[in-house]
């Protein structure tokens, strides 16, 4: 039987990805954890993806497929979205552009619809006027945000499975919160994590929570650590 691989990166998002949210994000990571606490997880973010980016150095991707979150377009636009998103600094972004110099294709990945619902749910929350309609827009956004993320995640096995053929391989750049590695998993697709989602999402509750110094340090050795796989 032909399987399609697919190299599945749960991405541990840096600040110029949250767009209009970044400065906000920064100033209150700041504030929460202090300078230090900040920048030493501004250098996890940066190690993390020197590591994925090594790991992908030792491979030929010349026909790889790459699909990446929040993508809703391929071919030309596609490409235009990721070198935008890589001006402004994100490291992802950074990647697939090597990756794309190197023969790998940028792919549609996501439903245009779904990602507008959701970006104006975030919007609402982030431009309360007060209290009260933040509170609002808070509900709002944790009521449809479950439905929305299934969703987004069956389109996009859906993507995977019309456009990687039998015996090709391609490349998923996905936030820790998607659950589309179980989907894939049904086909015939061979899913190979670079790293685990369920750590970096332990990673992101650990870093804001400040319990636990230790078990955070653990986490930062794990997602700067070298790719461990073999085929």
């Amino acid at each position: 039987m032909m399987t399609r691989k697919l190299f599945y990166v749960p991405v541990l998002h840096t600040e110029p990805e949250l767009g209009t949210l970044s400065a906000q994000v920064g100033e209150a990571g700041q504030q929460i954890l202090g300078t230090n606490r900040w920048q030493v997880h501004k250098k996890t973010v940066t190690c993390f993806w020197k590591q994925i980016a090594k790991f992908f150095e030792k491979l030929d991707v010349s026909g790889f497929k790459i699909y990446q979150d929040s993508l809703p377009a391929g071919g030309a636009l596609g490409l235009k979205i990721v070198r935008e998103n890589a001006k402004t600094g994100s490291l992802n972004h950074r990647l697939i552009l090597d990756l794309v110099k190197r023969g790998a294709k940028v792919v549609k990945t996501e439903d245009g619809a779904l990602l507008k619902e959701e970006y104006f749910l975030v919007k609402d929350l982030s431009e309360a006027s007060n209290i009260l309609r933040g509170i609002i827009a808070y509900l709002r956004l944790k009521r449809k945000q479950e439905r929305l993320l299934f969703q987004r995640d069956k389109f996009i096995a859906k993507r995977a499975d019309l456009t990687l053929k039998p015996n090709q391989t391609g490349i998923v750049f996905l936030g820790a919160n998607h659950n589309v590695a179980s989907i894939l998993s049904t086909l015939d697709f061979k899913v190979i994590k670079l790293k685990e989602p369920e750590k970096i999402r332990a990673y992101w509750q650990e870093l804001f929570s400040a319990r636990n110094n230790w078990y955070l340090s653990i986490l930062s050795k794990y997602l700067t650590a070298p790719v461990k796989f073999s085929a």
